[in-house]
């Protein structure tokens, strides 16, 4: 009962029929609301009214949920759904397995999405009753594969611009990343025919190595699987060229273009097909064919290879011929490389010595007189039976002696002259009727067991060299150097015979090298250059059993060493001499070094004297730790020379001066208890031991008794002042001496006193090991010594 209206409470509307309970309403703004009041009035009762709110949604943002996300072997993923600008939006699992940390986030953490396997999420935005607007996204939580396959090279589709390498692709992956193998860039993914095609230039190697995947390409295994590497083919020559062609070679030259050429089993192969002969594979473009025949005409073949050894097609036959026969009149020959001696292609001949051909023959036939060089750089082999004449081995030359009998007949002139290496390795000997010269810087070297020596002039700058036992008694002539090395054991000489070394004596060899096995002859060698003895072997002067009295010397002109090994002069415990003596002699005018090893003597009877001669007229110096047996030091220098000494030194036996100063510095000379000092011509000046501050002079004691010591100084003028000490009681303990030490200059108690009257000279005797002694000393001092007036002096 009454009658309704519609009116407009709150908003933006249009009321079509205000007074019909079912009007239509219009113009409600999108995203916005307006309030209607229906109200029902009747006369003057009180009006009824109610209230209805019109709401105009905009339609939601369009959802966008992001590409397809992949992982690989990680479960947890990130969302990224577009945010609403109208409406909102909730993230929902529509298929797999998957935890959606914050459902409303476009921008959500996923977890939970097991490996490989896929969740299917969609991002729904919704606005009132207006149509959700949605959008899925799939996450893939792919598993690498279990490992990545090997690279390998194949010939297929190979060429000189194109490498094809091939792999099988794991069961577990569904694609191939290929990285280049020098620096890891990526060159493909994805390829699962298994095969890359490398595209680069001729004979140029590459390499790859793999990884597979799946899924997607960054889900690869951790790991490379074996790399390869192949080089691309190799240009094929376009022909053969050929040049200085002679009688008997030629030279042939590759045509056309091969890359890095010297680059692993790369190279060029020539053949003659004809004598079957080839260069093998070589680096080098051309290649010289030598031995050949005159006039004939000979075919050839070429090939070429890659770095990897794969070849290319063979070119040819290409003939070639060589030039006409022609007589040539030969009178000289020289080496043209290395090889037999009989061989014709290791010579070249001329008529003129000025013009040189390839040789026909090689030089065998000595009637003809023909000069021959042995060339620098070159050796010869002489194996088989040969006669030689007019022979030069050059510097840096070698003739190579193997087997057969050679045999330098007797010429012209010298008939073998040596300036290189004569190498004797044969069992049979030079055989001589000619003439053979070892030049400055010429050496023989004899290299076999109980060989003999050629004779021979030697240059005093020549080598003889022995790497094997010689002969005995091979030491008759004048050498120039000597070197003796490996196991050598001989004796230099028998008899009387007294060779001469003109240049270096040196011994290598960890045998046994004696002078001489003459029991009852002279023998001397002298040595005008230096002994060196630096091997574990042995050098004896006199090593023969005999009781015949005789003497046996060796001299050094210059240094004598012994760094290693034994020297005796003298070795024989097995013969004693009665009535009779045998004497050993070292004489050494240069340095006397002895730095390791053993010197001295090795007899059972006092009757073998051996005797050590320091000599000369110039300073030298003396060098050794001590010398066994009965071995005599004589100092016998001339003109006031001084020996000095270089290390603490003693003298195993007697010390006899007979002239020269020895001169001690700051080390210490002894003499043991069986030693005494001993003088070939009077102490003097000129004869005496010049001990100092520092280094002073001992005499080891056993009991009482009288010693003089020869000491005297050089300080300014050289001057004598021998020091006498006799003992009349004492008791000698082991290892006792008496010590003296000499110093040209007032002793310092005197200056002390402020003395006036004084010598100029003071001795300090030391005693070691010596107890409740009397001793009665005599000091010789000169009148040049004196300062102020002679007295009393009492210290």
């Amino acid at each position: 009962m009454g009658t309704g209206l519609w009116t407009l409470q709150s908003g933006t509307a249009t009321i079509t029929t205000p007074t019909s309970p079912t009007s239509g309403i219009t113009g409600v703004p999108t995203g916005s609301s307006v309030v209607l009041r229906w109200t029902i009035s009747n006369g003057v009762c009180a009006s009824s009214f109610d209230e209805v709110t019109l709401t105009n949604y905009a339609l939601p943002t369009t959802a966008n949920a992001g590409t397809d996300i992949n992982n690989c072997g990680n479960s947890s993923f990130t969302l990224a759904g577009n945010i609403p600008t109208i409406g909102n939006g909730l993230w929902t699992v529509q298929s797999g397995t998957a935890t959606i940390t914050t459902p409303t986030s476009p921008t959500s953490g996923v977890t939970g999405v097991p490996v490989n396997l896929s969740a299917t999420l969609r991002w729904t935005i919704s606005n009132g009753n207006c149509t959700p607007s949605y959008d899925e996204v799939v996450l893939n939580n792919f598993a690498a594969p279990s490992s990545s396959p090997a690279a390998s090279h194949t010939n297929v589709a190979q060429t000189t611009t194109n490498v094809r390498f091939t792999w099988t692709t794991p069961g577990d992956a569904d694609g191939v990343n290929v990285y280049r193998a020098s620096d890891g860039v990526l060159l493909q993914s994805g390829n699962t025919l298994g095969f890359y095609d490398y595209t680069t230039t001729e004979n140029t190697q590459v390499g790859i190595k793999l990884k597979a995947y799946y899924g997607t390409i960054s889900c690869e295994n951790a790991s490379f699987g074996a790399a390869a590497s192949a080089y691309s083919s190799q240009n094929a020559p376009t022909s053969i060229g050929f040049s200085g062609t002679t009688q008997t070679q030629t030279t042939l030259a590759a045509n056309g273009t091969f890359p890095n050429s010297t680059l692993g089993l790369s190279g060029l192969y020539y053949t003659n097909s004809t004598t079957g002969s080839n260069s093998g594979w070589i680096t080098t473009t051309t290649w010289t064919n030598i031995g050949l025949s005159c006039g004939t005409s000979y075919n050839y073949l070429l090939k070429a290879r890659n770095g990897d050894g794969d070849e290319t097609t063979e070119i040819g036959p290409t003939a070639n011929s060589t030039s006409a026969c022609v007589t040539i009149n030969t009178d000289y020959f020289r080496s043209l490389n290395s090889g037999a001696w009989t061989t014709a292609a290791n010579w070249e001949s001329s008529h003129d010595n000025s013009f040189w051909f390839p040789a026909t023959l090689a030089p065998v036939d000595y009637l003809n007189n023909k000069t021959v060089t042995v060339r620098s750089g070159d050796v010869l082999t002489i194996s088989a039976n040969l006669t030689v004449d007019e022979i030069i081995i050059a510097a840096g030359g070698e003739i190579l002696y193997s087997g057969g009998t050679l045999t330098i007949n007797n010429g012209t002139g010298t008939d073998m002259d040596v300036s290189g290496t004569l190498n004797r390795t044969s069992a049979n000997p030079i055989t001589m009727s000619g003439s053979l010269n070892f030049g400055n810087g010429g050496k023989y070297i004899s290299n076999y067991a109980t060989a003999s020596i050629p004779t021979a002039i030697w240059h005093a700058n020549s080598t003889l060299q022995i790497d094997a036992s010689i002969a005995d008694n091979e030491f008759t002539e004048s050498f120039g150097n000597v070197v003796i090395n490996g196991t050598s054991t001989f004796n230099l000489v028998t008899g009387a015979t007294s060779p001469t070394v003109q240049g270096d004596f040196t011994i290598a060899t960890t045998g046994t090298i004696g002078l001489s096995t003459s029991a009852g002859s002279t023998s001397t060698l002298t040595i005008n250059g230096n002994f060196n003895l630096n091997a574990n072997g042995a050098f004896i002067i006199d090593r023969v059993a005999s009781s015949t009295n005789i003497t046996k010397t060796v001299t050094v002109n210059g240094d004598f060493l012994v760094s290693n090994g034994i020297f005796y002069l003298s070795n024989n415990t097995s013969t004693l001499i009665t009535a009779n003596t045998r004497t050993s002699v070292l004489n050494v005018f240069g340095n006397f070094s002895h730095s390791g090893g053993t010197i001295g003597e090795n007899a059972s009877d006092d009757d073998f004297i051996s005797r050590i001669y320091l000599k000369g007229n110039t300073a030298t110096n003396f060098t050794s730790t001590a010398q066994t047996g009965r071995t005599e030091m004589f100092l016998n220098k001339t003109s006031s020379a001084i020996v000095n000494l270089i290390n603490n030194t003693e003298v195993s036996y007697n010390l006899n001066m007979s002239g020269g100063l020895m001169v001690l510095g700051v080390y210490h000379l002894s003499l043991p208890i069986s030693a005494t000092f001993t003088a070939g011509v009077a102490y003097s000046s000129s004869n005496m031991i010049i001990p100092t501050e520092t280094g002073e002079l001992r005499k080891y004691l056993l009991s009482n008794g009288s010693i003089t010591y020869p000491v005297g100084d050089n300080t300014g003028t050289v001057e004598y002042s021998p020091v006498t000490l006799n003992f009349t009681s004492g008791a000698y303990s082991g290892g006792a001496y008496l010590s003296i030490k000499l110093i040209n200059d007032e002793e310092p108690e005197m200056i002390s006193y402020g003395a006036v009257d004084y010598i100029n000279r003071h001795w300090i005797v030391n005693q070691v090991n010596i107890s409740n002694f009397v001793c009665i000393p005599t000091f010789t001092y000169l009148q040049a010594d004196v300062v102020g007036t002679r007295q009393i002096f009492m210290v």
